[in-house]
This record gives structure tokens, C-alpha cells and sequence, in this order.
């Protein structure tokens, strides 16, 4: 059995940089760290088995899992902010754009995971926009 502590990348050290826009900082790896609240139990599995999925590079399978746990919990804006992450991993930048605006639809601040969801998000848009060229 793999030793998930060590694959995790939430447990990998961060660095802080200036986001595009300079004003603030962000974790380089905050867009990795997937620990953005409490979930549905049958949600949790499938988001842990699309993150085991991504590590293996089997990005399919992962949008696969997502996808499950859209239809279980279809508001909820840390699926689509994993989707949207996935996409543009996989150079899906059109699509990604789409999936977080979806996210950024069923982002509440009522949501204790609200500002580390928020940040994600934003930092995820920076980087598809200067992929993009806006």
C-alpha cells in the first residue's frame, strides 16, 4: 500500500510568492491542497479517489470521479473548483473557465472553508487568464 502521507500534497512544504497581481500572498502549492471543507460521505470517497487518480495521471478517470460527486452534491463549488483545476491541468483552459465560474455561483460565505475556497479560485483564474493571454 502507498504511503499517502508522503503523496499528499497537502503535506508538502509550500513556498509564498506574489500572486500576479502583487498585492498579496499566496501559496505556490495552495491551488494543490484540497482540504476545502466538510463533504458528503460518499462525496469524500470520490474526491479521494479522483486525487489518487490525478497522481497516477489517469486525469480521465479523476474528471470521472468529479463528475460522480457533482451528481451527488451539484452545488457544491469544491467539486467544480477540482474540476475546473483538472481541466486546466490538462490544458482544458475554456472549459476550466467555465467550471469556476460555476464554482464562483455556489461559492457562500456561509461556507466555513469560504476564503481558502475563494483564494483557490482566484488564483486558479489568474493562471488560466495569463495562460490564455487576457
Amino acid at each position: 500500500m502507498p504511503n499517502r502521507v508522503n503523496n499528499d500534497p497537502r503535506n508538502q512544504q509550500s513556498h509564498e510568492v506574489k500572486d500576479i497581481e502583487g498585492s498579496e500572498y499566496v501559496q505556490q502549492d495552495d491551488i494543490l491542497r484540497l482540504d476545502e471543507g466538510v463533504h458528503h460521505p460518499a462525496v469524500q470517497i470520490l474526491l479521494t479517489q479522483a486525487e489518487d487518480a490525478r497522481q497516477q495521471g489517469r486525469y480521465q478517470q479523476a474528471l470521472s470521479y468529479l463528475d460522480r460527486a457533482r451528481q451527488i452534491q451539484p452545488r457544491n463549488s469544491a467539486i467544480f473548483y477540482r474540476q475546473a483545476w483538472m481541466n486546466y491541468q490538462v490544458g482544458e483552459l475554456q472549459q476550466a473557465q467555465q467550471l469556476l465560474q460555476r464554482a464562483q455561483v455556489f461559492l457562500r460565505k456561509s461556507n466555513a472553508s469560504y476564503d481558502i475556497l475563494q483564494r483557490r479560485i482566484k488564483t486558479l483564474q489568474n493562471k488560466i487568464d495569463a495562460k490564455d493571454g487576457y
